[in-house]
This record gives structure tokens, sequence and C-alpha cells, in this order.
């Protein structure tokens, strides 16, 4: 019986051991932003709202986290929530939205940072978004970048023209 619990402990040991600690990196959240969405979407078609010209906030992350943006070793997206602030609007109308981002350098190449597919018909007026996994300091290399946010495939037309508030961030590591 002794053998047996000191295997036990052993096996824990050696499995604990082999686990890696998640990385933690720190929050760089990025301003809000605001897309328009317009009234009468044809559902048979996909939707590009862009904005051009953001900050990537070099200064103020190196002043809120002590790091230069040089020093970040990745920086990948974390979070990312659309939401309609207009009463009785929910995103039951769009069954896919993707967000991508690109340098202005080179507008051509995008890549999708935030993405939601098989959206709910309940899912009321907030969408969070799910990450995509890659890291966007190329993309956010220069002082600024752009954003496009794509709907796809839709349920129906939105019923009135709104605005939606793009609250987003990113986590860098050292």
């Amino acid at each position: 019986m002794r053998f047996l619990s000191i295997a036990l402990l052993l096996f824990a040991s050696l499995g604990l051991a082999g686990c890696e600690k998640e990385e933690v990196g720190q929050r760089l959240e990025f301003q809000q932003r605001q897309f328009g969405i317009p009234a009468g979407l044809n559902p048979a078609f996909a939707y590009n709202l862009t904005l051009n010209d953001l900050s990537t906030d070099h200064a103020r992350f190196e002043a809120e986290t002590g790091i230069a943006w040089e020093d970040w070793s990745r920086v990948t997206p974390a979070r990312a929530s659309l939401i309609i602030n207009e009463p009785g609007l929910d995103w039951s109308f769009a069954q896919e939205v993707t967000l991508n981002a690109y340098s202005m350098s080179d507008p051509d190449v995008q890549r999708e940072i935030f993405y939601r597919d098989q959206i709910p018909l309940n899912i009321g007026n907030r969408l969070d978004m799910i990450p995509a996994d890659f890291d966007a300091r190329e993309i956010l290399s220069d002082d600024e970048f752009g954003v496009r946010l794509q709907l796809r495939r839709f349920n129906n037309a939105p019923p009135q023209s709104f605005n939606v508030v793009l609250q987003w961030s990113f986590q860098g590591f050292e």
C-alpha cells in the first residue's frame, strides 16, 4: 500500500511538472470606435464598413505599462465587443461578423483579428467576439492602422440605421 501511495505521489508530481503555466500578458485597451450600420442592407450581400487612420497608441501604452512598443515579444487580440446602443435593436439580423485589421502602409493585406459566427437569434444588443490567435505587431507597427467590420449572411435587413460601438483590447507579452 505504501508503495502505491509513493508511486501515485511521484506520478502526480511528474504530471504537474509537465504542465506549463499560462502566460499572462498586459492588457492594451484601444479607444472605443463607432461604426454606422445603414438601414435596408440586402441580406444576399456581405457589407464592409471601414475605419482608417486609427492610432496605434504606442506612446500611451508605453506610459501605461512602462514597456516600449519595440520590447513586446508578441501582441495578440484579446477581447472585442460590438454594442448597439439603440433601444429595441439587437444582433439577430446577422449570422456572421468579422473584424479585420491592416497596416495603413499595406491596406490590401488584412488579418482577421476577431470573429463571431452562428450568432443566435436571442443574442441581444452586445456581440462578444472571438479573438484570432496571431501576433498583431506587424499590423500595429506603424503609427496608424485600419479596421474593417464585415457583416455576412443576414437573417434579415436591419430595420433602421444605427451606430455600433466597438470596445476592444489586445494582450501584450514581454
